[in-house]
């Protein structure tokens, strides 16, 4: 066996496990993240025409106030980082299905093109 069979059949499914494995978990700590998102309403800020900014403000009752808007977009943009995780999660762990499977792959594909070419009369 040489090395680049002991890579491709031993160290690369780890490697891709181990992607799998961190990324799924950090998909699963921004989804966490996103629902727990909450910005507190800041009273201080001024849009481009130099009014203090308004808006719907959710006050609980310890007294925090938290601007729903600004929080909805705070989760957003975790959601997005989570499926992109888990996208690569996905992809990771589906690749590693391939490789036990190459030399299969490979020799069937070599037999068939021998038997098509069987099958074709050269003159």
């Amino acid at each position: 066996m040489s090395d680049t069979d002991f890579f491709l059949d031993t160290g690369l499914p780890i490697i891709l496990n181990s992607v799998g494995f961190v990324t799924a978990m950090l998909a699963a700590l921004f989804w966490y993240q996103s629902a727990k998102a909450e910005v507190p309403f800041d009273h201080n800020e001024i849009d481009r025409n130099g009014m203090h900014a308004g808006g719907i403000i959710i006050e609980h009752k310890d007294g925090r106030q938290i601007d729903p808007f600004a929080s909805a977009a705070r989760a957003n943009v975790l959601n997005a980082r989570a499926a992109i995780c888990a996208a690569i999660a996905a992809a990771s762990q589906a690749s590693v299905y391939f490789f036990p499977a190459r030399n299969v792959i490979i020799s069937t594909a070599t037999d068939l093109w021998r038997q098509l070419v069987a099958c074709v009369p050269f003159f």
